[in-house]
């Protein structure tokens, strides 16, 4: 991430930001274990319009190996909700916190 990129998330993006560690630590608790075990929280990057760009572009990761990138697709995320979350009945992400972007 390049200087610039850090001036402007922290500047113009500090409410969403707070947002989210504030759901991380409600979502965690206090000894970093999932309150909510059955539950998978999807942390997309910043959220673009577009087509469903694939998977094979898509990168996803977990609470303590996070995806990082700049932005995402809705269609890709939903996408990824779909076919992880509903067909795959969510095996193996229950109680995580998902990161998905590019």
């Amino acid at each position: 991430m390049t200087w610039l990129h850090r001036i402007l998330y922290s500047s113009l993006l500090s409410i969403p930001f707070q947002d989210k560690k504030r759901m991380d630590t409600i979502f965690l608790g206090k000894e970093g274990g999932s309150n909510f075990r059955s539950v998978i929280a999807v942390k997309p990057t910043i959220l673009i319009e577009g087509p469903e760009l694939g998977k094979e572009i898509l990168r996803v990761g977990r609470r303590k190996e996070p995806a990082v990138g700049y932005t995402v697709s809705k269609n890709d995320v939903g996408g990824w909700i779909y076919r992880a979350v509903v067909l795959g009945d969510g095996k193996g992400w229950e109680g995580e916190l998902v990161t998905v972007t590019y």
